[in-house]
């Protein structure tokens, strides 16, 4: 039966086997006796005499996928094997996006994070942007995916490479404060600002660096995504913006509120508790979405009856804004009637207006 098209399925399933027996070293065998078969058809170098009578199932670019897939899993539980090695010969046979998906179980299952680096350098050898930057936002995402990072970022932090990833990672593994604040600061000063790298926005805010040359080169789409990757993967962010954000110094431009509201969004409707801040965020979330609505939206052309068609947050804003332009004019009492209709408006903010209420009545 040498190099007949049936060995094809005969090792595929007989690969399948010994993996689920946890018998890897035979597995992979098995997988690598399947893809060297798959080759051949491919080739027109295999014996396919038989299909006249039966159906192969593993052949085509998909079945040829699944065996790299198996075959790499097999691998990665093999301690000393040259798993990213093998990934690195084969994974342009196939989309980049179904490679990096492989490579993320690769290192999940071997728990091996060093050869990173040197397949990052590879990718960024390729002179590929899409590429380069896509393998960027698979090393945010597996960084942001594991629950204890410390492995990731000491393996990363002592490679040689210097792509712009493993630079932002070794200001994490610093340990001396004016280091890092002097790392960060020349990082943001000439970096090309893409999705991948979030995480300097979290260690500004820690460190007390100012960000709004950050915000000033930053998309909608990018603010939102860095925000929804940093409030996820840190619990002391609430603390964070409390102690170190000026959030004054936000109130200059739309970008710089809009990124303000948005990180203030992100806490406040979070589901996790804001605790003993809960009070000063829901201040500044107010005081922020206030801002950025009635200078978004001409108020000229804003009234009762069509604020209705806003998105529901900024619809929150106008009542807000209304509100607090009554208590401006010091009527207390229409400030209380402007929170009550914000409250009917917006029932999904209940939890920050009825907060707020109960603030201002214990001020009075």
């Amino acid at each position: 039966m040498k190099n007949d098209v049936t060995l094809i399925d005969v090792y595929y399933h007989l690969g399948e086997v010994y993996e689920e027996q946890h018998k890897f070293d035979a597995a992979a065998d098995a997988f690598k006796r399947c893809r060297e078969h798959q080759e051949l058809y491919k080739q027109g170098k295999i014996n396919a005499d038989m299909m006249a009578y039966v159906t192969i199932e593993n052949i085509g670019e998909e079945k040829e996928l699944n065996s790299f897939r198996h075959l790499m899993f097999c691998l990665a539980n093999i301690e000393g094997s040259d798993v990213f090695g093998e990934w690195k010969k084969e994974y342009r046979r196939y989309s980049f996006k179904n490679s990096l998906g492989i490579l993320k179980n690769i290192v999940l299952v071997s728990m091996k994070y060093s050869p990173l680096a040197d397949i990052y350098d590879v990718i960024r050898d390729e002179n590929n942007t899409d590429k380069a930057e896509a393998f960027e936002c698979f090393l945010e995402d597996l960084y942001y995916s594991l629950k204890y990072p410390g492995e990731f970022v000491k393996a990363l932090s002592e490679s040689q490479s210097d792509g712009d990833y493993i630079r932002m990672i070794k200001l994490l593994a610093m340990s001396d404060s004016s280091q890092i604040k002097a790392g960060i600061n020349s990082f943001i000063t000439d970096f090309k600002w893409r999705s991948g790298f979030s995480e300097i926005q979290y260690l500004c805010i820690k460190h007390s660096i100012d960000n709004r040359s950050i915000l000033e080169l930053l998309n909608y789409e990018l603010m939102r995504e860095q925000i929804s990757y940093i409030y996820k993967a840190h619990n002391d962010l609430p603390e964070l913006i409390v102690n170190n954000l000026k959030v004054g110094d936000y109130y200059e431009n739309i970008a710089y509120v809009f990124w303000l509201s948005s990180l203030l969004e992100a806490a406040v409707f979070s589901g996790n508790g804001l605790g003993i801040y809960s009070v000063y965020f829901y201040k500044v979330f107010v005081s922020a979405l206030i801002i950025y609505v009635t200078n978004v939206y001409n108020s000229a052309l804003l009234n009762d009856d069509d604020v209705k068609i806003l998105p529901e947050l900024h619809r929150f804003g106008y009542y807000m804004a209304l509100a607090q332009n009554t208590l401006d004019g010091g009527d207390k009492v229409g400030y209380i009637r402007g929170l009550k209709t914000a409250l009917v408006a917006c029932e999904f903010a209940k939890d920050i207006i009825s907060s707020l209420l109960d603030d201002f009545m214990r001020g009075i």
